[in-house]
């Protein structure tokens, strides 16, 4: 399947949101797990930013593949 560059960016946005929510935690707090700034969480939330590849590879998503206790 053919995917649009708005729905990877919709797909992080959930993600992170969905992940924020659940572990109970705050931008400020998903920020710091990440090593990204609060107002990049909350531009990739908001839908609001369109990050490069290069940008993604530094943001530590593999955080947010385990139970929030990293």
């Amino acid at each position: 399947p053919r995917f649009d560059l708005d729905d990877i960016l919709v797909n992080i946005s959930l993600k992170l949101i969905n992940y924020r929510i659940d572990n109970k935690l705050t931008q400020k707090e998903l920020s710091k797990k990440l090593n990204i700034s609060q107002s990049m969480v909350s531009k990739l939330e908001s839908g609001e930013y369109n990050p490069t590849v290069e940008q993604l590879w530094k943001i530590d998503l593999s955080a947010l593949s385990n139970d929030g206790k990293a």
